[in-house]
């Protein structure tokens, strides 16, 4: 893993089970994915341990929920307007 403080982008758990984290940093102008375990004995965890924090991965977690939640709906909305299933209200 070549994560550091200045191409680190973010972290999130892909997990229920908290014990899967995706890390996001940049390469060039490329963004890479590295999935790792949450193995606290595991160099590329203690590695990203003094990058972020535990409360930073968790708050990620739920901010990427959040966000994939509003844009699900948003889609579902979309779709549906679209074959003509739920007609737009125009206060």
């Amino acid at each position: 893993m070549q994560v550091t403080r200045e191409n680190y982008i973010t972290a999130r758990y892909t997990d229920n089970a908290k014990k899967i984290v995706e890390i996001l940093y940049k390469e060039g102008d490329k963004v890479i994915p590295h999935i790792i375990e949450h193995d606290t004995e595991h160099p590329d965890w203690i590695e990203l341990m003094s990058i972020t924090n535990l409360d930073e991965i968790h708050l990620n977690t739920h901010n990427f929920i959040k966000q994939s939640q509003k844009d699900f709906k948003k889609m579902v909305m979309k779709i549906a307007k679209e074959d003509g299933m739920v007609k737009e209200v125009v206060a």
